[in-house]
């Protein structure tokens, strides 16, 4: 079945995909919120766990790893 999931950017604009996902239909299914590798395969993917921040990064957009350090 066709199905659309929407997302919202930065500014909380909508953000829109149309296409066959593997879904629950059932939101008590699942005691957590889980996007499959159908729908995270279309972005890059941060995952910061101390912060318990995912970020999705699309087509357009970029990221820089800096390693900083501290002064003694």
């Amino acid at each position: 079945m066709d199905t659309r999931i929407e997302f919202l950017d930065e500014r909380d604009s909508p953000i829109a995909f149309r296409g066959r996902f593997a879904a629950f239909t059932d939101p008590d299914a699942l005691d957590m919120n889980v996007l499959g590798r159908d729908v995270i395969a279309l972005f890059a993917l941060i995952v910061d766990r101390p912060s318990e921040v995912v970020c999705m990064l699309g087509q357009a957009h970029h990221y820089q790893v800096v390693q900083r350090t501290t002064g003694s």
